[in-house]
């Protein structure tokens, strides 16, 4: 983890585990800033370390960080499917302006080639 305001808000997490205000800054925070694959990774430490990880977790806290996980990945989920779209009337619009140009300039081409070969005498 690269960014140094996550460590800060980890760090406040974890000095205040039982403030939800603190979780919600945390989490807040990777959200905004495409950083929610961090956030899952700590509380994940959290739940699979235990009392032997780096933050000595209690049962009450692995059980708190497994609903913030759930959290982490429908924020994750919601943020895919909120994600930019392409209307499809629109691009429906452009393939058929598409199609079209591509009809006309054939179909001056042809006209070209045919008024060409007018000129031209067969011996």
């Amino acid at each position: 983890m690269s960014d140094e305001p996550v460590e800060i808000l980890w760090k406040q997490v974890l000095e205040g585990w039982g403030e939800e205000k603190r979780h919600q800054a945390f989490i807040g925070y990777c959200h905004e800033r495409g950083l929610l694959a961090d956030a899952a990774r700590l509380y994940r430490t959290m739940v699979e370390d235990g009392e032997a990880g780096p933050y000595r977790s209690t049962a009450g806290q692995r059980e708190d960080a497994k609903k913030r996980l759930q959290a982490i990945m429908l924020l994750a989920l919601a943020h895919i499917e909120a994600g930019p779209r392409q209307d499809p009337v629109n691009v429906r619009k452009w393939l058929n302006i598409t199609a079209l140009s591509l009809f006309f300039i054939t179909l001056g081409f042809l006209v070209w080639a045919l008024t060409r070969m007018q000129g031209v005498t067969t011996e």
